[in-house]
């Protein structure tokens, strides 16, 4: 009998994980009401490796992003691109190592001029004096990027319950989940609920240390002029899509309102881009990213048997090696990639696991 796995969350996080597992044979159910509608549909959808100041954390989603490139020429309907990036944001110490001189973290990464920035993408009107080209990172629709995962997982056999879980409890060695209007058992739970996981942890009196950020996303109009590139900023990153439409993903200032957040941000895209007029925001929405307190991921057993959580920032990009070492896990095969990772780690109060 194989075993059965809740997933509370389905996000990108919940829905890759439910897609690798059911695929290798567990009896897989999805909780969530508003499925990919939570933190990740505030997502950039970015895909990167380009924090290259800490080795272990960069290799962890540079393994990532070469499960994107396989799965991109496996699936072609894929919904990510991989047009590159140009960093001049204030990481420089980032940004530094990668350029630097281990060649496991540049992945092709050079520094640029202004002209040569111009030269690389002629959208660019006004760049700034220096900045880095990253070949190899990716982007998506964050909606697109979620349904794709949760199409795939019920093709592979997960069920979907599209509901609000009140509560979680053990008893009997069973794990029941409790919805609005049904109960759920299961051998396994996997907690990936975004900012809803202090509040779930706290029912068995657990916790992990967190410091969710406040963000915004910003959807402008179409604009004829096109950025071929994504662009990280000191302001805000951000990319065009097909349409025309710029996606921005920004952190207002202490005080600061969206709109205004907003505004400072197209301000500076404007100037970069030579145009003035004609670039204005469509839709903004406020968003709260998930971020542990020490800003890597937090993924693992935690209290009593069959509990795992799963949260980090940077969910996209991490996503298919995270599914990855998940459904190994569940299957008790311990991955060592995440070692550093796990939520007992003093960072994160010492959550027992």
């Amino acid at each position: 009998m194989s075993q059965r796995v809740a997933i509370v969350g389905a996000g990108v996080l919940g829905s890759a994980i439910g897609w690798r597992a059911a695929k290798a044979g567990f009896e897989i159910t999805l909780i969530d009401p508003t499925p990919g509608q939570g933190a990740s549909a505030g997502s950039l959808a970015w895909l990167n490796a380009s924090f290259a100041e800490d080795p272990v954390y960069n290799r962890l989603r540079l393994d990532s992003m070469a499960l994107w490139r396989d799965l991109k020429r496996a699936n072609p309907d894929l919904p990510v691109s991989f047009p590159g990036a140009i960093l001049w944001n204030d990481r420089d110490a980032d940004l530094a190592a990668l350029t630097g001189p281990d060649p496991s973290l540049q992945q092709g990464a050079r520094a640029l001029t202004a002209d040569q920035a111009r030269d690389l993408d002629p959208a660019l009107q006004n760049p700034p004096a220096t900045a880095v080209h990253a070949p190899q990172d990716g982007y998506g629709e964050p909606a697109q990027i979620c349904r794709w995962f949760l199409e795939r997982a019920r093709d592979s056999g997960a069920k979907l319950v599209e509901s609000r879980v009140s509560k979680v409890d053990r008893a009997d060695g069973i794990w029941r989940i409790h919805m609005d209007s049904q109960e759920l058992e299961a051998d396994k739970l996997v907690l990936a609920v975004g900012t809803d996981l202090a509040a779930l942890l706290s029912q068995l009196g657990l916790a992990i240390a967190m410091k969710n950020k406040p963000g915004i996303s910003v959807r402008t109009h179409k604009f004829e002029s096109r950025l071929h590139h994504i662009l990280s900023t000191p302001e805000g990153d951000l990319w065009q899509g097909p349409d025309g439409r710029f996606l921005i993903a920004a952190s207002p200032q202490d005080g600061e309102s969206s709109e205004t957040a907003s505004d400072r941000v197209l301000s500076q895209l404007r100037e970069i881009l030579g145009e003035p007029d004609g670039l204005t925001p469509e839709t903004i929405i406020e968003r709260v990213r998930p971020v542990p307190a020490d800003c890597r991921p937090a993924i693992g057993p935690i209290g009593a048997q069959g509990l795992y959580v799963v949260t980090t920032h940077s969910g996209m990009t991490l996503a298919p090696v995270i599914a990855e070492i998940v459904t190994s896990e569940l299957g008790g095969r311990p991955d060592p990639r995440l070692d550093p990772y796990r939520p007992a780690r003093p960072a994160l109060n010492g959550a027992s696991s």
